[in-house]
């Protein structure tokens, strides 16, 4: 708001009325006389110099500019903007994502501990044996008959046959299976089955043991794992560093495919799922010494996964909620501080929007279910969102079809939109502000959707779900609003003339009476409502200034605000709802006394509390919205002037403004 002062006086009325003692005439030939010289031959000692006049004048003390955005605190909130349409909106944008991870892998791959009979593995190389010891049985009587480790073990002297064949030493391997349990991982097929992994880096640990084995560590010459048909893109065979029993081994898998399923020519499903995968450690020996062997003999191993990262995972993940959001009895002051200004207010909104935009990197369809989003006031009266107007239903789910096929590559991501507006099939939102809201609950989730009959999904280790909620709230009304508003107006300087200076400046005057001083307010208005207001005036001492007319007879105050009516623009848009043409109001507000030009000098801030309404049409709140208020003092002048003074000087400038008055007098 600003307020203009001007320290001049103007004309509101043109209407002066001069009575004289002497005629028309005779004013003319004194006029007249005095431009040839100011010689007269007549005798004017019997004119009558004086003049009677009287005037209505005004004297302007400030105006003030209000514009609509004052009203609603635009400069204040960056949420309040202007749209497309040229009208304010409220905008705001909430945001929330979740890191979508239905599966920690390493969570449901069951940790393997077992051990293995070392009596049973060792039966595996008497072939080995008798063929590279073709003579052995010089050394190992009958052992060409040995099927199995006897009851009681037995002892291989191989240093007698290095001797006899001249060899350095002997080397074999033993092959002990490792079976990891995958019965966690695909537990329920109805509602999640993993198909195939793209893996970006794994690591497991394992750890061997020994009971009663008589080779020891150094002996091993290499541990190695053998991968199964199930590891794609990854050398089949693996070498574990390892530096004896009892410890740590590390391992270290990158970029490489594993798949769960037992055909993979075959369609996806549980009846195609593999319940383990088998790995096989193979233990190669070389010795220079004598094996006992016996079946109390056990090499026990730890094998654990302890990461899976994973680029992609194909399958079923029906049960999955992706993302959920939930709030209740949230105060909307929380979510917009300057909402403070409006929740006293009755606002029947037009048009609002709430716009639900998710994007990730899914392949697969979702459903967004609305469980609810209902405001109170705080009365505690409630109004819902409802959907589909003859079912008035306070939820609803949303089916969005997948946008990414299994073989798009890895970073495409989805992008879907969704509306809530003023329709049936859309929430009725605009009945939320039938009430003036003072909380908002709300609860939507996404999920995958079951109803699709999908067969196989596909989700990516980058599967954040982003849910970008934008509300638009247009400041547009179908129905009559009620809005209240306080503000203040800063830095007031009042500082008109006084009204005897008007005549004061003409050295003629004898006298001046005046009588009827008022305030006066000519307001022009483009807001679309009427607006009914009071002012109060405040000195430095914040005090109220209380002119005259504001006192009883015995000066007690009797009224602290000065009272102020604005009417509605007769022509508004029709379609835009803003006014063709401001209506024009010129309003007495109050009657003043001399004594107040005083007290309007002294005011230095003005308060006012302003009430907007009554709008009989749709109406909606542009930027160029507006109320101009103009403040004047009104009064009407009586005058002497007297003349003589004027004839004998002969100055062109008193003159001049005795032929104004002469020229006014002649306009009557």
């Amino acid at each position: 708001m600003q307020i203009e002062c001007k320290g001049h006086l103007f004309f509101l009325k043109k209407m002066i009325k001069t009575t004289t003692k002497i005629s028309w005439i005779g004013c003319i030939v004194l006029l007249c006389s005095s431009f040839v010289g100011c010689k007269a031959d007549i005798d004017l000692s019997e004119v009558d110099w004086t003049t009677s006049v009287n005037a209505s004048l005004s004297l302007p003390v400030g105006s003030v500019s209000a514009k609509i955005g004052d009203f609603l605190g635009a400069s204040q909130f960056p949420q309040i903007t202007v749209d497309t349409m040229g009208r304010y909106v409220y905008m705001d944008t909430i945001t929330s994502s979740n890191e979508y991870h239905p599966i920690e892998l390493e969570d449901l791959v069951a940790r393997t501990t077992s051990r293995w009979n070392v009596a049973d593995e060792f039966e595996k190389i008497l072939d080995q044996l008798l063929v590279e010891f073709p003579q052995i049985e010089m050394v190992v009587p009958n052992i060409k008959d040995m099927v199995s480790i006897p009851e009681e073990g037995f002892t291989i002297p191989l240093e007698k046959c290095l001797e006899l064949f001249n060899r350095d030493s002997f080397a074999f391997s033993l092959d002990f299976p490792i079976d990891i349990d995958l019965t966690k991982l695909n537990v329920d097929f109805n509602n999640r089955r993993v198909d195939s992994i793209i893996v970006n880096q794994a690591h497991f640990t394992a750890a061997f043991t020994q009971e009663n084995f008589g080779i020891a560590w150094n002996d091993i010459k290499s541990v190695e794992i053998l991968l199964s048909d199930n590891f794609r893109k990854i050398d089949s065979v693996l070498t574990l560093e390892g530096k004896g029993y009892e410890q740590e081994i590390p391992l270290d898998l990158q970029n490489f495919n594993l798949i769960l399923m037992e055909d993979p020519t075959k369609e996806s499903s549980g009846d195609n799922i593999e319940k383990i995968i088998r790995l096989t450690i193979r233990f190669t020996f070389e010795l220079d010494h004598d094996i006992h062997i016996d079946r109390n003999q056990y090499i026990g191993y730890d094998f654990q996964v302890d990461l899976i990262d994973y680029k992609a995972m194909f399958g079923y993940f029906a049960a999955q909620e992706l993302l959920r959001d939930e709030k209740t009895d949230l105060l909307i002051s929380e979510l917009w501080s300057g909402w403070e200004l409006f929740e006293d207010w009755v606002l029947p909104i037009s048009e609002p929007s709430v716009k639900f935009e998710v994007d990730h990197t899914l392949g697969l369809p979702l459903a967004v279910n609305l469980q609810h989003l209902y405001v109170e006031s705080k009365e505690g009266e409630r109004r819902n969102a409802t959907f589909d107007i003859n079912k008035q239903q306070t939820n609803d789910t949303l089916h969005l079809a997948a946008q990414i096929a299994m073989n798009d590559s890895l970073d495409k991501r989805a992008y879907h939109t969704i509306h809530l507006n003023d329709s049936a099939e859309r929430g009725n939102i605009d009945t939320l502000f039938s009430i003036t809201p003072h909380t908002i609950s709300y609860a939507f989730s996404v999920d995958a959707d079951t109803t699709a009959h999908i067969n196989q999904y596909r989700i990516t280790n980058n599967t954040a779900i982003n849910m970008k909620v934008m509300i638009k709230v247009p400041f547009a009304f179908n129905d009559s609003v009620d809005i209240s508003y306080q503000g203040t107006i800063e830095d007031v300087e009042l500082t008109g003339m006084q009204l005897d200076s008007l005549l004061n400046e003409v050295q003629l005057i004898d006298t001046i009476e005046h009588s009827k001083l008022q305030l006066v307010a000519v307001i022009e208005n483009t807001i679309p409502f009427k607006i009914t207001g009071d002012f109060t005036l405040y000195n430095a001492n914040n005090e109220i200034v209380y002119l005259s007319s504001m006192r009883d007879s015995t000066n007690t105050p009797i009224e602290s605000s000065i009272k102020l009516t604005i009417n509605c623009p007769d022509n508004i848009h029709a379609e835009k709802g803003t006014a063709l043409a401001p209506s024009v109001t010129s309003q007495s507000l109050l009657t003043i006394n001399h004594t107040d030009f005083e007290l309007l000098e002294t005011v230095k801030y003005i308060t006012f509390e302003a009430q907007l309404g009554e709008n009989q049409q749709p109406v909606c709140l542009t930027p160029d919205a507006s109320v101009n208020i103009k403040l004047g003092i009104t009064a009407d002048v009586n005058a002497i002037l007297d003349l003589k003074e004027l004839f004998f000087k002969c100055n062109f400038q008193y003159l001049s403004k005795i032929l104004l008055i002469i020229w006014l007098r002649c306009r009557k």
